[in-house]
């Protein structure tokens, strides 16, 4: 995760929209939140940081679920780049200097000693002594340990880049870290916690998460600026190319919830993938802001955020909800136009699928999406296999302009398009 160390101050100034299954609330517009993470439905913590003078950075926290949010701690001689917790109650901050918290947020403390000699990307604990920094300096990738719970700090890995930008540890002695290099793109691993061997990839690292000993996963960009994800099911002797996505849109955070459920944040929106990275949808957020860090819960709670004060949630892992009104068969495929249209800011799609020869026994796969007046795909409503039947979603368009958009019903070589006008 490309997450920087600041310190800072945050106003909070809320503005919420429902889209796709996602809510988006935007904080302090001039800040930009760079981690996220949750103990539980309930309690959660981000990092704020700014660059105006003087730069600075600090720990935003919520208690109902990141409806609102409050300053919960700002180091007057450190800053905050990540956030760790190893369990409900216990977790770590780090920037210049440790921080440590036992009761859930509720207080931190200064751990004392152990100074991080640069800059901090990521940070990761497997117990309260024994825990790994990823560090950056100037055109360097440094990886530091520690085993007595950050009072020191070991130099295990120093290299040529542009920063060590994520650490992650399988047991107290298998662990992986990436860089965003600059001549070589390579994946460091350790098998006894401390000596690191590397092997060249073509991938920018930016985030590493793996879902137990086995597999595991790597976001960032190729050699050439797109948007990648690795895999690994070999415990990382071996990685292949899972994803390969847009240009100049690095992948900055990877998270699975489960084997099979996985999110990751590129530009504007959030990829999902449900069968263990083989797939990914794209499911495009309005607003002007990049998805720096992205966390679930489980594979349907989950929280992301990003630049311009900008917070995700969403409790349906931003599947948006599609209402079967008949179960009567229908003849064919059918696109209804919308209901009202004009609209102002939702609207109700209707669409009925019929029995075919390829739906006896299972359903069909289903598209719908909408497209503004350029032919871009601006929001996904519909991404599953429905059964026959006539049913029905609602699109809110609170936060897009008023003009004319397409609607299009997808379904193998089905595909029909209508036209709405928003009207603000």
């Amino acid at each position: 995760m490309r997450k920087y160390f600041f310190i800072a101050y945050v106003f909070i100034c809320s503005q919420c929209f429902a889209q796709s299954g996602w809510i988006v609330t935007q904080l302090n517009p001039q800040n930009d939140l760079v981690d996220v993470v949750f103990v539980n439905a309930q309690i959660g913590f981000m990092v704020e940081k700014w660059t105006f003078t003087p730069p600075g950075s600090r720990i935003l926290k919520t208690t109902n679920g990141g409806v609102n949010w409050f300053n919960n701690y700002e180091p007057s001689n450190s800053g905050v780049a990540d956030i760790f917790f190893l369990n409900s109650q216990t977790g770590f901050a780090a920037g210049g200097r440790l921080h440590k918290t036992t009761n859930a947020g509720i207080n931190w403390v200064l751990v004392p000693g152990g100074n991080l000699l640069g800059s901090v990307s990521e940070i990761f604990f497997i117990n309260e002594l024994t825990g790994w920094s990823a560090n950056y300096a100037t055109s360097q990738s440094n990886i530091y340990g520690t085993t007595n719970g950050g009072l020191d700090w070991v130099l295990q890995h120093s290299s040529s880049g542009f920063g060590m930008r994520s650490v992650w540890f399988t047991s107290s002695q298998n662990g992986f870290a990436v860089e965003y290099g600059i001549n070589n793109t390579k994946i460091f691993k350790t098998t006894n916690g401390s000596v690191w061997s590397s092997q060249s990839n073509n991938i920018k690292g930016e985030s590493v998460f793996f879902v137990n000993g086995a597999t595991g996963y790597i976001s960032g960009s190729d050699t050439d600026f797109y948007g990648s994800i690795l895999k690994t099911t070999d415990s990382g002797n071996s990685w292949s190319l899972a994803f390969k996505g847009d240009l100049f849109n690095e992948i900055l955070s990877v998270h699975f919830p489960s084997v099979n459920t996985g999110y990751a944040a590129g530009g504007t929106g959030i990829y999902k993938t449900t069968n263990a990275g083989g797939n990914w949808i794209y499911h495009s957020l309005p607003g002007i802001f990049t998805v720096e860090s992205v966390f679930f819960l489980n594979d349907t709670l989950g929280f992301a955020c990003g630049t311009r004060g900008t917070f995700i949630r969403t409790t349906t892992g931003g599947v948006i909800s599609v209402n079967q009104i008949s179960s009567e068969i229908p003849k064919h495929f059918s696109l209804q136009q919308n209901y009202p249209n004009p609209f102002n800011p939702s609207t109700i799609i209707k669409f009925s699928i019929p029995q075919t020869p390829l739906s006896f026994g299972e359903g069909l796969g289903v598209g719908l999406n909408i497209y503004n007046s350029l032919g871009q795909k601006i929001a996904t409503l519909v991404n599953q296999s429905l059964t026959p039947g006539t049913y029905s979603v609602n699109w809110d368009a609170s936060n897009y302009s008023g003009g004319v958009y397409f609607y299009r019903l997808s379904s193998g070589e089905f595909t029909q398009t209508n036209k709405m006008i928003l009207i603000k």
